[in-house]
């Protein structure tokens, strides 16, 4: 394998980061290899939960510290906690290095910056080149090819995803709100049989009004997309996958590293930003939505239009760039 195709990824895996780290990281490295790359991922330790999916990928990982195996042609690193003493090694030892940033936080040596938040523009962040904005989404093409849905009609089916590290006190307040609705409604909630809290969340889920069907574990939001009417979830990778796929979405804040996304995707139309309002607020909003179909044609048919499911090809394509000027 030629030395201008081994690449290193360190991303944040450890269960309090929850899995947008890794699942975007994942979509770029099989891009990477469908392209002739030899690609190999540093973890966290504690990280079984994204050994076990990247390994059924065919992926090489570890837990153990790999940057002095190389050499390196370059490295991706994902994830807030890594961008201190360490990152300067993986700038010292595996350049360039890409940094994927949900902050638009540029460290000292950083060749070249990713962002995909829905409205940004440009080529630079503080004179690093950047990838800036949907065209660049890491997400699986799949997502755009789900077949197009009528959302004008009545909403019936509701997918809650809240994300790994989010507590049962906000899932069960998004139950309640849901009680409140003035229908009947097929509830899918998600939920991460790795989340501390999972069984008290299962055991809190019984008895409500409303059907509510416990999934643990899903391989991918792919299916659950496919059959859901509107999604009240969280920000980051699974925001961008519902926005691909076109289905209406009422979005909160489940960290502060996605508050860039979902202000990026309400102001281009395709999600509802739900974040920081409070109860009452947030209630209207959700019947509004449910409400009006002229609300969820619109979101959909802009979430089509935005996301193409291209991102990674075209990162990759800008690796080559960024190898031919090494």
């Amino acid at each position: 394998m030629p030395l201008t195709k081994r690449w290193l990824f360190r991303v944040s895996s450890h269960l309090r980061h929850g899995r947008g780290h890794v699942a975007r990281c994942t979509v770029l490295a099989e891009e990477m290899r469908e392209k002739g790359y030899n690609v190999f991922f540093q973890l966290d330790q504690e990280s079984i939960d994204a050994a076990t999916r990247l390994k059924k990928k065919g992926f090489t990982c570890t837990e153990k510290n790999i940057l002095n195996d190389g050499p390196w042609s370059g490295c991706i690193v994902d994830g807030y906690e890594l961008l201190n003493d360490e990152f300067k090694k993986y700038v010292s030892k595996a350049s360039p290095v890409v940094v994927i940033n949900d902050f638009l936080e540029v460290p000292q040596g950083t060749s070249l910056l990713i962002n995909s938040a829905f409205h940004l523009k440009g080529d630079k962040v503080s004179d690093v080149p950047a990838l800036l904005g949907p065209n660049y989404a890491l997400i699986d093409p799949k997502f755009v090819n789900i077949a197009r849905k009528d959302y004008s009609i009545e909403v019936k089916k509701i997918l809650v995803s809240l994300g790994r590290t989010e507590s049962p006190e906000k899932i069960i307040f998004v139950l309640k709100l849901l009680e409140e609705i003035k229908k009947h409604l097929d509830i899918n909630l998600v939920i991460d049989s790795y989340d501390p809290n999972f069984k008290n969340i299962y055991d809190l889920t019984h008895g409500w009004k409303n059907k509510i069907n416990v999934i643990s574990d899903a391989p991918d939001m792919f299916s659950l997309l496919k059959n859901t009417d509107l999604v009240i979830g969280t920000g980051g990778v699974s925001l961008i996958e519902r926005v691909a796929a076109g289905v209406p979405s009422l979005t909160i804040l489940g960290a502060e590293n996605q508050r860039l996304t979902i202000e990026g995707a309400a102001s281009m139309g395709v999600t509802i930003d739900g974040s920081d309002m409070p109860p009452n607020e947030l209630l209207k909003i959700t019947n509004k939505i449910i409400e009006n179909p002229e609300v969820r044609v619109s979101m959909s048919d802009a979430g089509r239009r935005i996301v193409d499911g291209m991102g990674a090809n075209r990162v990759v394509g800008l690796l080559d760039l960024l190898l031919s000027n090494k």
